[in-house]
């Protein structure tokens, strides 16, 4: 499957709450008509509650692993090689980009940026509470 020619605000998309889809050897062609000033390409979209889908063996000479928020999770892109010159999308008030369980395997990067392909690019960091273990610590060293 491929899909080309004219630039589009995503080139492969499932609308909220798909699940158990399987995209495999598929490629975004280069456009022919770029994105105009201002828009955003996306690429590979997930959102709404999507989950157990897979994309695999796949080029994209154009947009980047989108993850349009509202908790998509257990799915997996894999064996796919992209230029990776989108962005992620969605409003921030529909919640995270990623839920549990979103893997990248196998994926080369020909454009020099790895933008979105961890989830540490896109998620808030994550904060350590290690207080119980101050507590043990101190009523080991007080008898």
């Amino acid at each position: 499957m491929a899909v080309g020619g004219r630039s589009a605000h995503h080139s492969f998309a499932c609308r909220m709450q798909s699940h158990d889809n399987l995209v495999e050897d598929f490629e975004i062609e280069a456009f022919t008509v770029p994105v105009p000033s201002g828009a955003v390409h996306h690429g590979l979209n997930l959102e709404g509650l999507w989950s157990g889908n897979v994309w695999r063996r796949g080029r994209m000479a154009e947009g980047t692993f989108d993850t349009h928020r509202a908790l998509p999770f257990e799915n997996a892109r894999t064996d796919i090689t992209l230029v990776n010159n989108g962005r992620v999308g969605g409003s921030g008030a529909s919640g995270p980009l990623f839920g549990a369980r979103i893997a990248h395997w196998n994926v080369r990067v020909t454009g020099g940026s790895p933008y979105a392909l961890t989830i540490a690019d896109v998620a808030p960091p994550q904060r350590h509470h290690r207080r119980a273990g101050r507590q043990r610590h101190r009523q080991r060293a007080h008898p």
